[in-house]
């Protein structure tokens, strides 16, 4: 569903009607196989959760399907690259692996809350501001007026020493019980609604993935750039453990 390379869809093209067909195919499958059953079934009985919610708020069956593949979009690919990156770091620096290994569940997310911060899978965030915002700039202030979008770059805001503390571009685990994440994961009414989840999640995987005798990463990843979030991809990320009887 989330192909390594994305093509963009389009009427004047052939691989523009390629990613047209193959973009809305999928998105049929899953309303009708997923979203349109799990509609139906909370429509006569209501639960605690984001499709009650909606429902309760009159949206549409599109509707729905827009907030359920954008929770599919923000729930697994950017987790997916999370875990690869995290897991790059743990494999090219020696004293913090030994440190995540050795650590409880606490500090192990504190080891993750800072990489995440150095490392921000969405690199930019868009905002619109309710109310005037002054700014500080180096030519002086700068009001932000209402209905004005403000573009925040997460690398910049998250190794803000004002914002973070000294040494902002070095992993120190014990600064995510100041700050946490930075900006990572938003803020405001807009916070990542999983963020706690996607800590956890990453976690589950690596611990046990270190707790393995001997794992290893065989070569560096490729990496590549997705201009339109300012992401990271990690691709070709690939393990091994020894041979039984083999050390």
């Amino acid at each position: 569903f989330f192909p390594e390379k994305f093509g963009e869809p389009g009427l004047t093209s052939v691989r523009g009607l390629y990613w047209l067909v193959r973009q809305n195919t999928n998105w049929l499958r899953v309303h009708l196989a997923d979203v349109r059953p799990a509609v139906r079934a909370h429509r006569g009985r209501a639960h605690d959760d984001l499709i009650s919610h909606l429902i309760a708020e009159g949206c549409s069956d599109v509707e729905i399907l827009g907030e359920c593949l954008t929770f599919a979009a923000a729930g697994m690919v950017t987790t997916r690259e999370f875990v690869c990156l995290a897991a790059w770091h743990l494999f090219t620096d020696a004293g913090l692996r030994a440190h995540y290994r050795s650590a409880d569940e606490a500090e192990r997310l504190a080891v993750l809350q800072e990489l995440l911060r150095l490392e921000p899978v969405i690199g930019r965030l868009r905002r619109r501001a309710t109310e005037p915002v002054e700014l500080p700039c180096p030519d002086g202030p700068v009001t932000v007026c209402p209905g004005e979008y403000v573009e925040v770059h997460l690398d910049d805001a998250n190794a803000d020493p004002k914002a973070v503390g000294e040494d902002p571009l070095l992993v120190r685990p014990e600064r995510a019980e100041a700050v946490g994440a930075g900006l990572s994961f938003g803020d405001g009414p807009h916070r990542c609604p999983g963020a706690h989840i996607a800590l956890l999640e990453t976690d589950v995987f690596l611990s046990r993935l270190f707790a393995l005798d001997g794992v290893r990463m065989n070569g560096a990843p490729r990496v590549a750039f997705q201009e339109a979030i300012d992401g990271y991809e990690i691709r070709g990320l690939t393990v091994a453990l020894p041979r039984a009887g083999r050390g």
